[in-house]
């Protein structure tokens, strides 16, 4: 088997980060917006005119007490141990990044501090595998297996998100372990030269 680098998302496959924020909009708002009725990335097609959902974002303290998304610490700590690099690729205002780091401290202390990169330019990363929920993340991506993690709003394959037809969609972190494992095996180990 050949360790694989793996490039993940942070919100939406770690954590559980869209809920929290309809949760924030519809106390302030007094609204009522389910998480099934959000079937853009675009999270400003749910608001109501002159509101701004992604203003949560910038709020003190939001990144830092997401909910862990299930299974999520039990599989990514399996990879570690079966000796995969995992490399978490997030995207966030200033504000938040340190929460976030704070975030992944708490429930993922096994991936290491260096390995948690703070970048919205997902495309200039590379590796074998990349698991994000957002398509143009995906739609730019150099890894070598581009891999969608499924929600209400990656599921529309027609006009501009056509190319995720073509894309592996996971359900759940155990399916995309076993995808992993089942990549690594067909993958042959470099030779080592002594």
């Amino acid at each position: 088997m050949k360790p694989l680098q793996l490039i993940l998302d942070a919100d939406d496959v770690c954590a559980d980060t869209t809920q929290k924020a309809l949760d924030w909009y519809n106390r302030k708002n007094q609204t009522d917006i389910k998480i099934e009725q959000v079937l853009d990335w675009d999270l400003s097609l749910v608001q109501k005119p002159g509101t701004n959902i992604a203003s949560c974002f910038e709020q003190p303290g939001f990144f830092r007490e997401l909910p862990v998304k299930e299974m999520a610490p039990f599989y990514i700590q399996k990879l570690i141990e079966d000796g995969h690099n995992v490399v978490i690729a997030t995207s966030s205002s200033k504000n938040g990044i340190m929460d976030k780091i704070d975030w992944f401290e708490e429930h993922f202390p096994f991936i290491p501090f260096q390995n948690i990169i703070p970048i919205t330019r997902k495309d200039l990363l590379k590796g074998d595998i990349m698991l994000d929920d957002a398509p143009h993340n995906l739609k730019t991506s150099q890894c070598r297996y581009p891999v969608i993690f499924d929600n209400y709003w990656n599921r529309n394959t027609e006009g501009s998100y056509a190319f995720l037809k073509g894309l592996k969609r996971i359900y759940s972190w155990k399916e995309f372990y076993e995808f992993v494992c089942e990549v690594a095996q067909k993958e042959k180990p470099e030779l080592q030269v002594s």
